[in-house]
């Protein structure tokens, strides 16, 4: 119960705010913002196309992507991402159990 619980709470926050507490990054530590640009470049869809697919408003697509005023929550980026082919996923830090 606790488990949903918190994944309810962080798809209510914005990436910004999740990148900030969790520290979420590629890699390369590349923002997911980052990310999300560059793999939405490279797709060669327009972001009406983003926008429909994904079941999200077009003016939150072009402030995220075109003029980066928008701050969106979670759960608009995860919608994004699956149609871009991306994974949102947490990643355990170094010393926090496995063997990274």
């Amino acid at each position: 119960m606790t488990r949903y619980l918190f994944r309810d709470i962080v798809m209510g926050m914005s990436v910004s705010d999740v990148e900030y507490l969790y520290g979420m990054s590629d890699k390369r530590g590349k923002s997911i913002a980052d990310v999300l640009r560059e793999s939405f470049a490279a797709s060669g869809l327009n972001m009406k196309r983003l926008a429909d697919t994904s079941g999200t408003g077009y003016s939150g697509v072009h402030g995220f992507f075109r003029t980066r005023t928008r701050d969106p929550q979670l759960s608009v980026v995860q919608r994004w991402a699956d149609v871009l082919g991306l994974e949102l996923r947490p990643r355990r830090r170094r010393g926090e159990g496995g063997t990274k």
